[in-house]
């Protein structure tokens, strides 16, 4: 059998919302705009896994050498088939008010109630003061919540992966068990709670000139109980292989889990210029984000195996931790310049990819391999051409001088040189140079 029906993942989503806004600054002496909203929300949710054939998932081998199902991603199981439902409701207000004409105040909150989560109360204090109309100051504060998607509760499903034991691929099944299965509770993994988040910020907005404007913003977000999916268990370990005694043909096993907190420091700068010079536009923009992930406090642990196993830490293993704090680059920068006359347009883009790194955990022996990947400028040329007020003709190229990521250095992380880049850690891909001619039209 060649063809198979693998199953089906659907989510429903109703949303009915009213809201209302209204401006009484002519009835308040002394505020020049007092704009006041609020409102109201029901959502309704589902979510449903639909089984496969039983070819697409069973295992016909009764010793379970061979994988099961169709390869590489097996069907939904029976075990997997859920369909689950939840409703919320929530209200809002938010009061934005130009006390003066230089200070500007908003307060807003949202009450949500979950039918599986519970209440919370978030709310946002924001301000900006001007000290000249070449000169303003601005701040927030905010605290966020995200209550566990259906998706991250009730996902479970059974794939196919491949394990790096001594610098080469061994396939391997994993099974992604949901996080109020019988497997997750054996193995100590806590029920989800929902993520808080807490957020500042404060920066500043600025004319320099009569062309040139610059804005300033540095932001701080802390994130409690992050929701990650987990490292591979190993049933090599026998803990492991006691508690997976009923699934002789899983190999690895993942649960998704708040296994984390995170904060997120950076700092986003804007500078934008644009002059008229005898008929010509002459636009430029220069944007740059500076930023750092890091984890920090205790590492969420499977309750039910030995503090003193090597599996400890798996909910949250060097792979994965390595991802979230140096797997995207820490500075991007973007330089544009668009000219325009007549006509004619011309667009030219430089961008700016930080450093970035990744790592993998190879067996046979156990090594713990890094990979280092430094910085890249790509650049992108495009030129328009507007013939009729209808028509607009662009040729142009992204990464025009076909600029690739750097190539993995270690051969074990290549799989005997099947792969020439990291599939991680990639903040752009490894096809080259883009080519195109595009028309539109506008009626």
């Amino acid at each position: 059998q060649t063809d198979f029906y693998a199953g089906t993942t659907v989510y429903k989503q109703q949303t009915n919302t009213i809201s209302f806004a209204k401006d009484l600054a002519k009835k308040i002496n002394g505020v020049k705009t007092f704009n006041i909203g609020f409102g109201a929300e029901y959502r309704a949710e589902n979510f449903q896994t639909r089984q496969g054939e039983q070819a697409a998932w069973d295992n016909y081998d009764p010793t379970h050498r061979t994988q099961r199902g169709a390869q590489p991603s097996p069907g939904i199981t029976p075990q997997d088939v859920v369909n689950e439902n939840r409703r919320a409701a929530g209200l809002y207000a938010d009061l934005e008010t130009d006390i003066s004409d230089r200070f500007l105040m908003n307060i807003a909150s949202r009450f949500e109630n979950y039918d599986d989560f519970g209440n919370n109360l978030a709310g946002k204090l924001a301000m900006r003061y001007k000290f000249s109309s070449a000169f303003s100051i601005r701040g927030s504060i905010s605290n966020g919540y995200h209550a566990p998607a259906l998706q991250q509760i009730y996902y479970s499903a059974i794939t196919s992966a491949f394990k790096n034991i001594g610098g080469s691929l061994v396939q391997k099944t994993v099974g992604i068990f949901r996080n109020n299965s019988d497997v997750a509770k054996a193995f100590g993994v806590k029920p989800l709670q929902p993520e808080k988040s807490v957020n500042l910020s404060n920066g500043f907005t600025s004319t320099i000139s009569t062309h040139i404007n610059l804005t300033v913003d540095a932001y701080w977000i802390q994130i409690k109980n992050r929701i990650v999916l987990s490292g591979k268990f190993d049933r090599n370990d026998p803990d492991i292989d006691r508690i997976m005694q009923n699934y002789p043909d899983i190999d690895l096993v993942q649960f998704i889990t708040n296994a984390i907190n995170t904060k997120t420091r950076g700092v986003d700068i804007v500078v934008n210029g644009n002059w008229n010079i005898h008929k010509t536009n002459l636009k430029l923009m220069l944007a740059a984000n500076f930023n750092r992930t890091n984890i920090f406090g205790p590492v969420q642990l499977a309750d039910s195996l030995k503090t003193n196993t090597t599996n400890t830490n798996i909910l949250l293993n060097v792979e994965e931790s390595e991802k979230i704090e140096n797997g995207q680059p820490a500075s991007k920068i973007i330089l544009t310049t668009t000219f325009s006359k007549g006509k004619f347009g011309f667009v030219f883009r430089n961008t700016f990819f930080g450093h970035t790194a990744t790592t993998t955990l190879v067996e046979s022996p156990n090594d713990t391999l890094y990979e280092s990947f430094s910085p890249k400028i790509l650049t992108d040329i495009s030129i328009n051409y507007s013939p009729r007020s209808w028509l607009t003709i662009t040729v142009g190229a992204n990464n025009v001088f076909n600029v690739y990521p750097d190539r993995l250095k270690n051969y074990r992380n290549t799989n005997e040189g099947i792969f020439i880049y990291s599939n991680e850690a990639m903040p752009f891909g490894y096809n080259g140079g883009y080519y195109f001619l595009n028309m539109s039209l506008n009626f």
